[in-house]
């Protein structure tokens, strides 16, 4: 197996920026899907490939939040998992399969099922789609990883950057047409919202609402996102009102109008 890819971080100085999030964008697409042997089991052969960007933001003097430059990107060795139909009778063991082969890629733990899931879904509408078929199959498919870590010089810097980015995502949501395209600013569905988990704020570090800039008191009610990313309750239910996508990571809700007619 190939060894691992690290980031080489040459012309950065980790006294200047500093991590203050992360988040991730991932896609699955089929390979090919071919017949298997004879008696053969249905397989199906996963490749993940993880991409790391690493990301520095500033604020200029006249108020501009610009980005300075990407440094240290490139791809890690590529993970395969090879499973069988028969794994899906145990869901919970065939994520924790999945999970130890995402954890190669040093991704946050909140990620690995969001990924896993998904993966796990994909799988099982290819599975589906292809039950027609007499002979068993072989199933590739691909799960290709975009791992960003942002970095800012300061705190204030990293706020205001993600205040920048609330309005840039207002200021398109105005602007969208009325009309069957989507540009990901759709509510999420009332029930998820309502759903959520609330958590008493007891952390000792000064942490704050990224979507109103301000300090979580302690003993304060928060709301709990499924990507574990918290934020005061009545902030992120204007939010999930408007839009079905985390401010912080942008994992993604059920949608309003996106999900098919109840049966």
């Amino acid at each position: 197996m190939s060894e691992t890819w690290y980031p080489q971080f040459s012309d950065f100085d980790h006294e200047t920026w500093h991590l203050q999030f992360s988040r991730f964008d991932h896609e699955l697409f089929l390979s090919s899907t071919l017949p298997s042997p004879p008696q053969s089991p249905t397989l199906i052969q996963l490749k993940f490939l993880c991409h790391k960007k690493y990301m520095l933001y500033s604020v200029s003097e006249d108020q501009i939040c610009e980005f300075i430059k990407e440094i240290g990107g490139g791809f890690y060795a590529p993970q395969d998992l090879e499973i069988e139909e028969s794994n899906f009778a145990n869901p919970d063991l065939l994520r924790s399969s999945i999970n130890h082969k995402l954890a190669y890629f040093t991704l946050q733990s909140d990620f690995l099922d969001i990924i896993s899931n998904d993966v796990i879904t994909k799988v099982g509408e290819i599975i589906s789609e292809l039950q027609d078929k007499s002979e068993s199959q072989l199933i590739n498919l691909y799960i290709k990883i975009t791992d960003y870590s942002y970095y800012f010089r300061n705190e204030d810097e990293y706020r205001y950057y993600m205040r920048f980015r609330s309005l840039e995502e207002e200021e398109e949501d105005e602007e969208e047409d009325e009309d069957e395209e989507d540009d990901g600013m759709i509510p999420t569905k009332e029930a998820s919202i309502e759903a959520l988990e609330t958590k008493v704020y007891d952390s000792k570090e000064n942490e704050s609402c990224t979507i109103c800039f301000e300090d979580f008191l302690e003993g304060e009610q928060m709301k709990l996102m499924p990507c574990s990313h918290f934020y005061h309750g009545e902030c992120i239910k204007k939010w999930l009102k408007r839009s079905h996508f985390c401010p912080i990571c942008r994992y993604e809700m059920p949608a309003e109008n996106l999900d098919d007619p109840e049966i």
